[in-house]
């Protein structure tokens, strides 16, 4: 009989958890934000986790730091228009 290896070693390395970086804890700190959720007119933390996640297309704010076009939308649709936002109330972002 052919020898192999075990399933979990020829995993593809695209499948090994990936840790969220600065990007990552940014968009977790806006997300818990109520200025940001008041901005972004929804409820809830994880309504604006959905938001982010679906029109930055991923599955989790730790591919942020991973995605170098999911991390564009990010800045583009999210950081620098909620700073901007906030630069215009008198607040620092």
């Amino acid at each position: 009989e052919e020898m192999r290896a075990p399933d979990h070693i020829e995993e593809p390395l695209e499948m090994v958890e990936k840790k969220g970086g600065a990007l990552a804890k940014l968009a977790g700190i806006l997300c818990e934000s109520p200025d940001f959720l008041d901005w972004l007119c929804v409820d809830t933390s994880e309504e604006a986790r959905q938001q982010i996640c679906s029109d930055c297309d991923i599955d989790s704010r730790r591919e942020l730091d991973h995605d170098e076009q999911a991390a564009k939308m990010f800045h583009l649709h999210y950081r620098e228009p909620f700073v901007a936002y906030m630069k215009k109330r008198g607040v620092a972002a």
